[in-house]
């Protein structure tokens, strides 16, 4: 089961109405993609970093990371694309990136059975090979589907483990995250594991840790099921330090989770009538919680299939959706109701064929 790929509820036009919210073209200077690119250098200032895959193609083109700059409106070709045979990107999955922009991807091919992190350098572009790949038997990676790290640089990576166990049912906790020390590569061992029944995990499809090294992860099962928190340093059959369940919360099938700078929680929500929707909680909320603020209506453009959500640092929030209409809706911090997004990436020159994750830094 892939929640992250809902059907699409309403026709892509609803997302490209939502784009009257934007910047005018006509204040939009024209740049050259080459051009762009000299002037957004990611390696040093905020960028969008989106994963893109075309299934198993035998083409490495088709498997990518686009670079976006973080002021990208309309129908923005990429300001940088990382993609070609020395990538070794396969399927892409998850992205991240720790303090100093090292960018992490986690591929993940079920019929190749290959599963790895791959590290590039900040700002690589083209067909750039990886700094490290975190690969092998050791790393018990089996379909690594959330990516996030901490301060230190230690790794966090969502992953399920249920084909291999026979685990089938929530009450078992068939998922687990697996931390991975800094630096790690090459066939190395998780320094800890969170997994077993007690920690309720069970179709985690997003994670963020917060200052103190508190692990957040999404989790959209059962359907209006819940955010779980662990406490920094959490190891094994642990119970969550804290959730965020309850009828009062307006979860809908969380698929993705991110922290703002005041440890505000944003969640993505996958399912909803008329829209899909982002449900933000107070800092160390806990239990049957109302969110502070629900971004959620016709406005907001938000049909797709929902793929991911950043925040950045100024409280922007950036949703991806795949499917019908592929495109990233940039929100205002603080935006809050039925409003429409300030910006929409969304169009032929995007280059977005089937993204599935996202990434501001």
């Amino acid at each position: 089961m892939q929640l992250r790929r809902f059907a699409a509820v309403a026709a892509a036009a609803a997302v490209w109405s939502a784009c009257g919210g934007g910047i005018p073209a006509s204040l939009v200077p024209i740049v050259a993609p080459a051009q762009r690119a000299a002037s957004v250098p990611c390696a040093k200032q905020t960028c969008i970093y989106v994963t893109d895959n075309a299934g198993q193609s035998p083409h490495p083109r088709d498997d990518k990371v686009l670079v976006f700059s973080r002021d990208a409106t309309g129908n923005a070709a990429p300001v940088a694309q990382i993609a070609g045979s020395k990538t070794h990107l396969v399927y892409p999955r998850a992205v991240a990136l720790d303090t100093a922009r090292h960018l992490y991807v986690s591929n993940y091919t079920p019929l190749e059975k290959e599963s790895n992190v791959a590290v590039f350098a900040p700002g690589a572009s083209g067909d750039a090979p990886p700094l490290r790949t975190i690969s092998g038997p050791a790393t018990e990676l089996q379909a690594p589907s959330a990516l996030s790290l901490d301060r230190a640089g230690n790794l966090y990576v969502v992953d399920s483990y249920g084909v291999s166990s026979g685990c089938s049912s929530p009450t078992q906790g068939c998922w687990t995250v697996n931390v991975y020390a800094p630096g790690a590569s090459g066939n190395a061992a998780p320094i800890r594991s969170i997994r077993g029944p007690a920690t309720k995990l069970f179709y985690a499809y997003g994670s963020a840790v917060d200052a103190s090294g508190n692990v957040y992860v999404a989790d959209g099962y059962h359907v209006n099921c819940c955010v779980t928190v662990y406490a920094a340093g959490a190891s094994g059959n642990v119970k969550p330090l804290r959730t965020i369940q309850g009828s009062r919360t307006d979860l809908a099938v969380p698929v993705g989770v991110a922290l703002d700078s005041h440890g505000n929680v944003y969640v993505l929500n996958a399912e909803g009538s008329p829209t899909r929707s982002v449900t933000v909680y107070a800092a160390g909320a806990h239990g049957n919680v109302k969110p502070i603020r629900d971004i959620v209506g016709q406005n907001t453009g938000l049909y797709a299939a929902p793929a991911g959500i950043a925040v950045d640092g100024s409280g922007r929030v950036y949703v991806l959706q795949s499917g019908t209409g592929n495109s990233i809706s940039v929100f205002a911090a603080g935006a809050d109701g039925d409003v429409a997004p300030v910006r929409v990436i969304t169009g032929n020159k995007t280059g977005m064929a089937n993204p599935w994750a996202i990434a501001v830094h």
